[in-house]
């Protein structure tokens, strides 16, 4: 049977893994042939060889070709299906609740790690495949945890283009999805990718980027970028770098934000990847600068994020990221907090040194304070 063929009397399946995704909460649902992304790869390569992947090359890189070539992944791999799921939501006040300026959260990491959301799910679909289809079927699902180029399969696959800020963007619904996908031994019909550039002359996501890590169109320089800063470093920080960061405490979404394509995004259907689902065990938002200044012990930290993304910044990580933010948010209600933190030397050398110079940008905003006291 030809592949034309196979595809044509897998289209059943397809319709009906179609509608169970939509069940599952996936507003995106699309198929690619399991075929080797050889551009893609190559991009890949180059900008891993650029150093632009900071220190996640030391995974990224090994045998990076195998992302691109779903037959190393799954031995008959006839289709790669992906789906997208909607986490557009409006991010809690950073007023606070108490009036006070807070950091800012990536929506993505709003609620619940959506990695526990999607896998189940994804599972679940594979499951289906294997009931449905009409002869002995291999699949393997995947969440951004695995050797898989899962955006440029989706691109394939008809979810989306890539904009320059190098985010899959589907025209009509915008960026804020979260993305999985199944490698399968079967043969779906596959879908038509989107055609063309439909950026045009936009240049909003480069301009808007804090700290010029997009530096060109879909160029992106990890080490400079405030998501990789924030989420996956643990270091010290240049000052400079501390002063563009503003009130960014976890991930960043200025490049989404600007974007024209989500002025009218795909709302947030899905109540397990939203900040309210967390509401039962913290009844207003949990990452106040505060709260997280005052965490003394790892375990403590864990216990408060327990199933959400911010646990990925490590207790060190988001305790640099907290005292950095309360300096430029010029928070001197918290000057006590981070003179103990200086004081411990059980933190690290990081979140001490980002506490230092957070009471050193004070200084200013605490005259300008006392000055007005006397007048």
């Amino acid at each position: 049977m030809s592949e034309t063929a196979s595809e044509a009397s897998a289209l059943p399946l397809k319709r009906g893994l179609r509608a169970l995704a939509r069940g599952l909460g996936f507003q995106l649902f699309g198929v690619a042939r399991a075929e080797s992304l050889g551009e893609d790869v190559a991009r890949l390569g180059e900008w891993l060889g650029r150093g632009e992947a900071a220190r996640m090359s030391s995974y990224l890189g090994r045998e990076y070709e195998q992302r691109g070539d779903p037959l190393r992944l799954v031995d008959g791999a006839r289709s790669v299906v992906t789906v997208g799921m909607s986490y557009g939501q409006v991010p809690p006040d950073c007023e606070g609740v108490a009036g006070k300026p807070e950091g800012r959260v990536a929506r993505f990491a709003l609620g619940p790690d959506y990695h526990e959301v999607l896998r189940p799910r994804l599972n679940e679909m594979a499951e289906y495949i294997a009931r449905n289809a009409s002869a002995p079927v291999v699949s393997r699902a995947f969440v951004d945890t695995g050797p898989l180029l899962e955006r440029a399969f989706a691109r394939r696959a008809g979810l989306g283009f890539i904009g320059k800020n190098a985010c899959l963007i589907h025209p009509r619904y915008g960026s804020w999805f979260v993305l999985g996908a199944i490698v399968t031994s079967v043969a779906l019909p596959a879908d038509r990718p989107v055609s063309g550039d439909l950026c045009g002359e936009c240049r909003r996501c480069l301009d808007a980027c804090p700290t010029g890590a997009l530096y060109a169109p879909r160029r992106l320089d990890a080490r400079r970028c405030l998501s990789y800063l924030t989420i996956e470093t643990r270091e010290s920080l240049a000052p400079d770098t501390m002063r563009r960061m503003g009130n960014t405490l976890f991930g960043c979404d200025a490049c989404q934000e600007v974007c024209p394509f989500n002025n009218d995004s795909l709302p947030c259907e899905e109540p397990g990847l939203t900040s309210g689902s967390r509401s039962e065990r913290f009844p207003e938002w949990d990452a106040t600068l505060e709260r997280i200044l005052g965490i003394r012990s790892n375990r403590e930290f864990d216990a408060m994020f327990s199933g959400t993304a911010l646990l990925r910044s490590r207790r060190s990580g988001l305790l640099r990221n907290a005292a950095i933010a309360a300096g430029n948010l010029r928070r001197l209600d918290l000057r006590d907090a981070l003179r103990s933190i200086v004081r411990r030397g059980n933190e690290s050398r990081a979140a001490r040194e980002a506490a230092a110079w957070a009471l050193e940008e004070m200084k200013d905003a605490q005259y300008s304070e006392k000055r007005g006291e006397r007048l």
